[in-house]
């Protein structure tokens, strides 16, 4: 489930990621994921964030789409 500012504002599944947003800009965290059920989590480091991007454009494309999307609903803006 995710939180902000302690109100649920969403419900990830499968295939969904989080932190692109940090990864991407220098900005606060936007939101709080909380794990309601046995999961499974990839954890990139920058690093190894950026090199995925620049090895998959699809994935690349998916990630900055989704960031944009999710900057624009708490009123931030992502260069």
């Amino acid at each position: 489930e995710v939180y902000r500012k302690g109100e649920k504002i969403g419900t990830l599944t499968t295939g969904d990621f989080v932190g692109e947003i940090a990864l991407l800009a220098p900005t606060p965290r936007t939101a709080t994921v909380t794990a309601v059920a046995h999961s499974q989590v990839l954890e990139l480091s920058r690093n190894a964030f950026f090199e995925t991007l620049s090895l998959n454009m699809a994935f690349s494309s998916k990630i900055i789409e989704t960031a944009q999307e999710r900057r624009k609903r708490v009123g931030g803006v992502l260069l």
